[in-house]
């Protein structure tokens, strides 16, 4: 779709590649900052931490708790 004259497109849609198989680290061994910004999510007694400064390079997160499907979205 054509953008509004004010707006202007810098990346094609789909330039930032998202994360798809995620790994993760006990909060301990985390290499982030204890004033770090994380997205918190939990789901059915599942917890997980997202890194905002990850999230601001690549934007989505494609991941699971058990068998459902989240798209963490920053």
């Amino acid at each position: 779709p054509d953008l509004p004259p004010e707006y202007r497109q810098l990346l094609q849609r789909g330039a930032i590649a998202a994360i798809d198989e995620p790994t993760f680290v006990a909060a301990s061994e985390a290499d982030i900052g204890d004033d770090a910004w994380v997205l918190g999510v939990a789901i059915d007694g599942i917890a997980k931490a997202y890194s905002l400064n990850l999230l601001n390079r690549h934007e989505v997160v494609n991941d699971r708790f058990g068998e459902l499907p989240v798209a963490a979205v920053w």
